[in-house]
């Protein structure tokens, strides 16, 4: 467990991650900055997916640091930035790193600042918030059927068994021009941020996922990970902060 505070908050932060029974490689993987606290979820794909998020893994830090030291620089607008930076060195290690092959990879990373989370997300890695024993998804899937169901062509219940279901629109490394979406939440003592990449998703049912979070919070990060490995075929990956608060001579 990492520990870290903010002048409103104690931030505890858990991660695990899994290879799963089907597959040989983990390209998933979790990055916890050091010195900003940001969080992330990656999911490789393509030829390489392993060293696709070996580099986000290695680079995030340094890319979000040096962009908070901008002048008049926000935590929304430096991580939004870094996502943005990171699928440009992901195209160029394309280009000149034979094993890259074509390789990019999906992004959901959080920053909590003060008393807001702030996001970042690429791909469809999902972040949730548990508070007061509901479970809220805060991203929107960068997916062909997520923008169905934006359209109103599909119900959400229809979505995870949709013979598209597997179609991302959009992942870090492989385009020239991606959006990076940015969310904003108000945080308060007691909730628990969730982030994780589609091996937990796609395998636990959302039901039984929002079942698996409200037993003991301290377990969350190893009980899902287990679940989905239980239950599914891919790689998993999954970040959980608690947010608790201060007391007063803290």
């Amino acid at each position: 467990m990492i520990e870290r505070s903010t002048s409103h908050l104690r931030v505890l932060i858990e991660v695990a991650t899994a290879t799963g029974d089907h597959r040989a490689v983990n390209e998933d993987g979790v990055v916890i900055d050091p010195a900003t606290g940001a969080c992330a979820v990656i999911d490789g794909g393509g030829a390489n997916g392993a060293l696709a998020t070996a580099l986000i893994q290695v680079e995030l830090g340094e890319v979000l640091d040096s962009l908070l030291q901008q002048p008049e620089a926000t935590p929304e607008a430096a991580l939004a930035g870094s996502l943005e930076q990171l699928s440009a060195r992901l195209q160029q290690a394309n280009r000149s790193d034979p094993r890259m092959g074509g390789s990019g990879a999906a992004v959901t990373a959080v920053l909590v600042h003060e008393d807001h989370a702030h996001l970042a997300h690429c791909g469809d890695a999902r972040a949730y918030l548990l508070r007061d024993a509901a479970l809220e998804q805060l991203t929107t899937d960068d997916t062909m059927v997520a923008e169905l169901v934006a359209s109103g062509e599909l119900e959400p219940d229809q979505a995870i068994s949709h013979p598209y279901s597997n179609i991302v629109t959009q992942v870090l490394g492989f385009s020239d021009t991606i959006e990076v979406r940015s969310y904003e939440r108000v945080l308060q003592a007691g909730d628990v941020l969730l982030l994780c990449t589609d091996g937990l998703w796609r395998a636990v049912p959302p039901t039984e996922l929002a079942d698996l979070c409200l037993g003991p919070v301290e377990e969350l990060h190893r009980v899902l990970v287990d679940r989905a490995v239980a239950l599914g075929t891919d790689n998993v990956a999954v970040v959980v902060i608690r947010l608790e608060g201060l007391s007063d001579d803290a």
